[in-house]
């Protein structure tokens, strides 16, 4: 879920309230990184979807919280950014300066 200022930014945008954790995942939840995807009563994930080969310099972070990150999938020594239902394998984390152990934590 969002954090912070990116959480700010989108509930102002959708119209909701900050605090509004369900609607949040009633809008987003189809958008969750890895294998899990919430969505409202009676609707069907879609089946399609594909993996985006990316090369090093293609990857931009993109996932909401405190710290940037990006969801990707991993096979073969080789990174995919996955569209539509496709899952997610790993989520990429930087490193901060000055905030030790921050990609472990």
């Amino acid at each position: 879920m969002p954090e912070g200022s990116t959480r700010q930014i989108i509930t102002a945008k959708l119209g909701i309230s900050e605090s509004n954790d369900f609607k949040l995942l009633e809008i987003l939840g189809g958008e969750c990184a890895g294998a899990l995807s919430i969505l409202p009563e009676g609707q069907e994930m879609s089946a399609s979807g594909s993996y985006e080969p990316l090369a090093h310099e293609d990857l931009r972070l993109s996932l909401a919280g405190a710290q940037q990150k990006i969801p990707l999938f991993y096979k073969d020594g080789k990174f995919f950014l996955s569209h539509g239902s496709f899952a997610s394998s790993h989520i990429l984390k930087p490193a901060i300066p000055g905030f030790e152990g921050i990609v472990q934590n």
